[in-house]
Protein backbone atom coordinates (compact mmCIF):
# COMPACT_ATOMS: atom_id res chain seq x y z
CA UNK A 1 0.00 0.00 0.00
CA UNK A 2 1.11 3.44 -1.00
CA UNK A 3 0.31 7.23 0.64
CA UNK A 4 1.18 10.22 -0.87
CA UNK A 5 1.75 13.37 1.30
CA UNK A 6 2.05 17.12 0.22
CA UNK A 7 3.59 19.68 2.42
CA UNK A 8 5.24 23.44 2.13
CA UNK A 9 8.96 23.57 3.66
CA UNK A 10 9.67 27.32 3.04
CA UNK A 11 9.25 28.41 -0.57
CA UNK A 12 9.31 24.32 -1.57
CA UNK A 13 6.76 21.71 -2.10
CA UNK A 14 7.34 18.04 -0.70
CA UNK A 15 5.36 15.54 -2.58
CA UNK A 16 6.39 12.22 -0.56
CA UNK A 17 5.26 8.54 -1.51
CA UNK A 18 5.19 6.43 1.43
CA UNK A 19 5.51 2.73 0.12
CA UNK A 20 5.45 -0.04 2.49
CA UNK A 21 7.36 -2.47 0.57
CA UNK A 22 10.69 -3.26 0.67
CA UNK A 23 12.00 -0.11 -1.86
CA UNK A 24 14.55 0.09 -3.92
CA UNK A 25 18.04 -1.24 -2.49
CA UNK A 26 20.43 2.13 -1.22
CA UNK A 27 22.95 0.43 -3.34
CA UNK A 28 20.95 1.01 -6.56
CA UNK A 29 19.94 4.29 -5.69
CA UNK A 30 21.58 6.26 -8.60
CA UNK A 31 21.36 3.66 -11.11
CA UNK A 32 18.15 3.72 -11.05
CA UNK A 33 17.93 7.05 -12.82
CA UNK A 34 19.86 5.53 -15.48
CA UNK A 35 17.79 5.47 -19.23
CA UNK A 36 17.10 1.50 -19.71
CA UNK A 37 17.93 0.11 -16.31
CA UNK A 38 16.09 -2.01 -14.20
CA UNK A 39 16.07 -3.67 -11.33
CA UNK A 40 13.71 -6.83 -12.40
CA UNK A 41 15.84 -9.82 -13.99
CA UNK A 42 15.88 -9.76 -17.78
CA UNK A 43 13.23 -12.55 -17.92
CA UNK A 44 10.68 -9.88 -16.53
CA UNK A 45 9.20 -8.39 -19.65
CA UNK A 46 7.46 -5.47 -17.57
CA UNK A 47 8.73 -1.79 -18.33
CA UNK A 48 11.98 -1.08 -20.11
CA UNK A 49 13.74 1.03 -17.65
CA UNK A 50 12.48 4.79 -18.18
CA UNK A 51 9.68 5.52 -16.03
CA UNK A 52 12.15 7.29 -13.52
CA UNK A 53 14.89 8.49 -15.52
CA UNK A 54 11.96 10.34 -17.32
CA UNK A 55 10.21 11.71 -14.00
CA UNK A 56 13.63 12.89 -12.88
CA UNK A 57 14.57 15.06 -16.30
CA UNK A 58 11.14 16.63 -15.66
CA UNK A 59 11.52 16.99 -12.30
CA UNK A 60 14.79 18.89 -13.03
CA UNK A 61 13.73 20.61 -15.77
CA UNK A 62 11.10 22.27 -13.17
CA UNK A 63 14.37 23.08 -10.84
CA UNK A 64 13.44 19.96 -8.29
CA UNK A 65 15.00 17.54 -7.19
CA UNK A 66 13.36 13.17 -7.18
CA UNK A 67 15.09 10.99 -4.44
CA UNK A 68 14.56 8.33 -1.94
CA UNK A 69 14.64 7.95 2.03
CA UNK A 70 14.89 4.81 3.99
CA UNK A 71 12.45 5.74 7.06
CA UNK A 72 13.50 4.65 10.40
CA UNK A 73 10.10 2.15 10.49
CA UNK A 74 9.54 -0.14 7.89
CA UNK A 75 9.27 1.25 4.37
CA UNK A 76 10.14 3.09 1.54
CA UNK A 77 9.71 7.07 0.43
CA UNK A 78 10.40 7.95 -2.52
CA UNK A 79 10.96 12.24 -2.32
CA UNK A 80 9.91 15.15 -4.92
CA UNK A 81 10.48 18.50 -4.29
CA UNK A 82 9.47 21.18 -6.42
CA UNK A 83 10.17 25.39 -5.83
CA UNK A 84 6.39 26.70 -5.75
CA UNK A 85 7.30 29.80 -7.87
Amino acid sequence: MARVALHRRGDRLIIEIHDSGPGIPESQWENVFKPFFRLAPESDARGAGLGLSIAASVIRDHHGTLGFVRPLEQGFITRVELPLA
